[in-house]
């Protein structure tokens, strides 16, 4: 995927996430760009494949809570429906400038 296809995605911003900087849906596909680290300026995007709308729905309203902070959380809600879903975790990875 190109830097160029990547920044046309109609991408929505994640503010209470130590981890995810933004995300975005795309015809069954789940975008997931998390922040770079200090050591890095390299970006890193994940592409969850076949994932339901209203999953990323869910990731958008913050559906779950975090346990550390009990609150409602978009990482949480990501952590829980994508991440430890064996049908969705093993996303194409991508890194990028």
């Amino acid at each position: 995927m190109k830097k160029e296809e990547i920044e046309n995605i109609d991408w929505k911003n994640i503010n209470d996430s130590e981890d995810i900087l933004r995300i975005a849906y795309q015809v069954g596909d789940l975008f997931i760009e998390f922040k770079s680290n200090l050591a890095s300026i390299k970006k890193t995007l994940y592409i969850h494949r076949d994932v339901p709308k209203d999953i990323y729905d869910k990731i958008l309203i913050k559906f779950c809570f975090s346990k550390s902070e009990n609150l409602p959380s978009s990482g949480a809600t990501y952590d829980q429906l994508v991440k430890k879903n064996p049908r969705y975790n093993q996303p194409d990875k991508f890194y990028y400038y």
